[in-house]
């Protein structure tokens, strides 16, 4: 999923990922090289550096120092992707995007139907009341929660849960009562 998101934004704006490196032997924070292997910088990070050459591929278990390293090292990059930063909370990103798999073909499944279920004009619509659902929450509970002081974690924490409630329970159930959910 990450190379998706890569492959997305690649030709808008100058990119760098940062990966852990799972399953490398150094625990440096480094970028990874075009000779570098997966013993030095870990197997998903050299796979992307080698699909994507334009893409600067960091490696580096502490999140936040490796960003600081990066945007040393690379001051023109406007955009950083992680692909487990939901699990930091300690990083205080511009833009958190969960991207999961949907099961396929059970009635009773969590979410109720595929996205590549339905007409171009129904994932039009899921699309645009989806982010629709999204940006409300996100941003109107940001009005009412702000982001300082000594409670700021605990409103982040409720606003995300409730964005992720919305984007993962909620929405989907309302897409099908507005026959948005495709042949079902």
């Amino acid at each position: 999923m990450l190379e998706l998101v890569l492959r997305t934004l690649a030709d808008t704006v100058p990119l760098a990922t940062l990966s852990r490196g799972y399953g490398r032997k150094t625990t440096s924070i480094h970028e990874v090289g075009s000779n570098d292997d997966a013993e030095r910088s870990g197997d998903e990070p050299v796979q992307v550096r080698t699909n994507f050459p334009a893409v600067r591929v960091f490696v580096g278990a502490d999140r936040v120092r490796a960003i600081e390293q990066v945007q040393r090292e690379v001051p023109d990059v406007k955009v950083v992707v992680l692909d487990d930063a939901l699990q930091h909370r300690r990083l205080n990103a511009g833009l958190n995007i969960l991207l999961t798999t949907a099961p396929r073909g059970k009635e009773d499944s969590f979410i109720p139907f595929s996205a590549a279920e339905g007409s171009c004009a129904q994932k039009l619509l899921r699309c645009l009341v989806g982010l629709a659902g999204v940006a409300l929450l996100y941003f109107g509970l940001k009005q009412l929660f702000p982001d300082t002081g000594d409670s700021a974690p605990l409103f982040r924490f409720i606003r995300y849960g409730l964005v992720g409630f919305w984007t993962t329970y909620a929405a989907p159930r309302l897409f099908c009562k507005l026959t948005l959910c495709g042949s079902r």
